[in-house]
């Protein structure tokens, strides 16, 4: 029984060891700004979706007022265009 401990402590030695810890996640990235028109599709106390070139997600408590679905708003947001970092990330969220 010992010896099985042993042997398999050595094997997961060995599979550890094997592993990359220097590889980078993500590396470097790069964003494009972009003012992107967008609809209100959904409205509830905590959240906001709006439709444009894409889905946007937005805390409830961005807005000045309540929005409404179906008012339209622009959505100032960085989307990726090189590297894999977070693929999209909304600044602010105004009337036109």
């Amino acid at each position: 029984m010992k010896l099985l401990n042993i042997v398999m402590l050595t094997l997961a030695f060995i599979f550890l060891s094997a592993c990359q810890a220097d590889i980078e996640d993500g590396g470097p990235c790069q964003y494009k700004k972009l003012d992107d028109p967008a609809v209100v599709k959904i409205v509830s106390e905590t959240r906001v979706v709006l439709e444009g070139i894409e889905m946007y997600e937005v805390p409830a408590s961005d807005f000045e007022t309540t929005p409404v679905e179906g008012e339209e708003y622009i959505v100032t947001a960085l989307h990726i265009t090189e590297g894999s970092c977070n693929p999209l990330s909304v600044r602010s969220v105004r009337k036109p």
